[in-house]
């Protein structure tokens, strides 16, 4: 008679043995992807304190200035809703690596925009990666840190924000004090951002997928490999004490997720076994992780 692995319970299971224990690793983790929101607190903010700069050199029309300001936060937006899909299709790393990249690129561009209509469209686009690394980030810290640090490390955001806010208010005080020209005042003041960015981008190109993301499209292999980075070698994903009884039949469909049918006894331990569970075909429904 075949026997059926439960995926859906698998990944739970996962997920609860990691609320367990605090990986070493994952603090430092987490600090890494608030720290995202310094950066571009910095940046939105930077407009209130050089907008001023702005009418008095390219006299826009109130629209337009208005606009230029909002520009970022209504690219944002954008992102933030993008964000969720591209880090569940190409991964977590990869979005928090590229959206800090073009984070860094566009506040470059800033700097260099010829005039306040280019700086408007520019900063439109600097807001995508920014909503794009606020949803990942989040996902990044639910999925790496134990139940309980989470919590406390999402909710440093706005700890965050107020020394984004502090870091352009300084750096706009130095400036003036400095006697900077107007035009060259607006465009450092955008510009110094990327500066943080790329430091953020060289630390973050150290942190791994999280195992999560290849349960969830069952690569065993991998998630039990990274866990075991992550967590010092205390845990593997794949370890029997979270395989659940092969006794109890599963769904074959279930809120979206295929449960793998094999002929004979699954091994305790799918490490083993790598070539088996690379094909399976599992598609979990994403309200499986929330």
């Amino acid at each position: 008679m075949s026997q059926y692995v439960n995926i859906e319970g698998l990944i739970l299971a996962a997920k609860k043995r990691l609320d367990l224990q605090e990986a070493p690793g994952s603090t430092r983790a987490g600090w890494l992807m608030i720290t995202a929101l310094l950066i571009e607190s910095w940046d939105i903010y930077s407009m209130a304190f050089i907008i001023y700069v702005l009418k008095d050199i390219y006299h826009p029309s109130s629209w337009l200035l208005g606009f230029t300001a909002a520009g970022t936060q209504f690219g944002a937006i954008i992102g933030a809703m993008l964000g969720g899909w591209l880090t569940d299709r190409f991964g977590r790393r990869k979005i928090f690596l590229a959206s800090m990249l073009l984070f860094a690129v566009f506040a470059i561009l800033q700097g260099l925009a010829p005039n306040i209509f280019w700086l408007a469209i520019i900063r439109c686009f600097a807001g995508i990666p920014v909503g794009a690394d606020v949803a990942n980030g989040f996902t990044y810290i639910m999925e790496v840190m134990p139940k309980g640090k989470r919590e406390v490390m999402a909710n440093r955001w706005q700890f965050m924000f107020s020394l984004g806010i502090i870091a352009a208010i300084l750096l706009v005080t130095v400036l003036v004090a400095l006697g900077v020209e107007k035009d060259h005042f607006w465009r450092i003041v955008l510009a110094v951002p990327a500066i943080p960015a790329f430091l953020l981008l060289l630390m973050r190109r150290e942190l791994p997928e999280t195992p999560v993301w290849f349960v969830e499209r069952g690569r065993f292999v991998e998630a039990r490999r990274i866990t075991a980075t992550i967590m010092g070698g205390c845990l593997t994903i794949c370890c029997p004490s979270i395989m659940l009884p092969l006794n109890r039949r599963a769904s074959v469909k279930r809120s979206g997720i295929c449960s793998a049918a094999v002929s004979r006894a699954v091994p305790r331990s799918l490490a083993g076994y790598p070539a088996r569970f690379s094909r399976l075909k599992i598609t979990p429904s994403p309200s499986t992780y929330r």
